[in-house]
Formats: structure tokens, C-alpha cells, sequence
């Protein structure tokens, strides 16, 4: 459609965890900024969503999506780990538990 926000201004708001499309109890995520304000764009919610609600720990026998809801009275979150938060997640190796288990 023609209802572009042209980078004039950004919206934000909330983020809700959804599976197969109903709303997950306890699925909202939280949008509250470590450093200062509150609210993500659309854009955040939905593109980074989903993988915010399987760190929450839901469970979803079908396919975890989000969707948006605009807040005007949200001026936008700020975390500590922007603007790049690659890698913060990476926990390769940490639940290796080989060798625990031998009681001969």
C-alpha cells in the first residue's frame, strides 16, 4: 500500500508472542530498554521476535511468530548491547556433559 513511513518518524511499540497465530500466555515480550525508554519498530518485533520468544522459553507445537502493536506513548528502547547484539547469544559447548555419566 501507499502507507509508507518514509524514515520521518519512527513508531514503536509492543511485541506479543504468538503460535500458529493465537497469543501465548505470558507471550508478551518485555520492551522495556536496559539503558532508557520502552518500544520496538514493527520491524524489530517481527524480524526478531520469534527468536525472543524461544529465549523466553514458549512452547509452540506449531510456528512462533509475533506481532506488533503501536504504543504512542513509547519513545523507543535502548539496550546497553546496541547498535550490535550478534553474538551475544552464542552458547556453542556450554552443555556438553560428556564423560559425566560413567559409573563403572
Amino acid at each position: 500500500g501507499n502507507h509508507s513511513h518514509a524514515g520521518n518518524h519512527s513508531d514503536y511499540g509492543d511485541c506479543w508472542c504468538l503460535c500458529d497465530g493465537n497469543d501465548v500466555k505470558d507471550g508478551q515480550i518485555d520492551v522495556t530498554g536496559s539503558v532508557s525508554g520502552k518500544g520496538v519498530t514493527e520491524d524489530k518485533c517481527l524480524g526478531d521476535g520469534p527468536d525472543q520468544c524461544s529465549q523466553m522459553g514458549l512452547t509452540c507445537d506449531g510456528t512462533l511468530t509475533t506481532r506488533w502493536e503501536y504504543n504512542s506513548a513509547y519513545d523507543g528502547a535502548v539496550w546497553d548491547d546496541q547498535p550490535s547484539d550478534t553474538g551475544n547469544h552464542t552458547d556453542t559447548g556450554n552443555h556438553t556433559d560428556t564423560g559425566n555419566h560413567t559409573d563403572t
